[in-house]
């Protein structure tokens, strides 16, 4: 944890430069208050850049932000602040660690991993997945574009396969 607490800081000065926002996504609760301070410092900082969004996991889980966003659910309505009746995709989407980030379009999986291992479960419901078999660290840009036309055929062609 340390060591994204001083990358962090490093880069603070990169993301700004090139307008990046970033974003955090997790349970904060558990996460070392030096490192959640200097990630909330840095998120206020970029918070108006508009360029790209980095949203960054640290202690994330699909199931857990699925969890936490029923139990602040609950909470609402038992403290009327919210009917029941009114809770639908839309509603509980609100809920989830950040409301506003779109659904997933495509879901790259490096290192021939078939499965999301708990990764934005809800988000991912529509997403076109793939894997490849080469590891993070010798992704390249070949490899995306190779991503982005199985999703562009997935969309042109409608198969739900993928």
């Amino acid at each position: 944890m340390q060591l994204a607490e001083e990358y962090t800081m490093r880069e603070l000065p990169t993301l700004q430069a090139n307008g990046v926002r970033l974003q955090l996504l997790g349970d904060r609760e558990r996460l070392p208050t030096s490192l959640l301070g200097t990630l909330e410092k840095a998120a206020i900082q970029t918070k108006k850049n508009s360029r790209l969004i980095l949203n960054l996991a640290l202690n994330y889980g699909g199931r857990a932000e699925i969890v936490d966003a029923m139990k602040a659910i609950i909470m609402d309505q038992q403290q009327g602040k919210l009917d029941i009746s009114y809770i639908d995709e839309t509603t509980f989407s609100h809920y989830l660690y950040l409301p506003d980030i779109p659904d997933v379009d495509l879901i790259v999986r490096t290192g021939g991993e078939w499965r999301l291992s708990n990764f934005l479960l809800w988000r991912a419901a529509n997403a076109v997945f793939w894997s490849m078999p080469v590891f993070w660290p010798d992704f390249r840009k070949e490899h995306l574009q190779e991503a982005i036309g199985i999703y562009t055929k997935q969309i042109r062609g409608g198969n739900d396969n993928a």
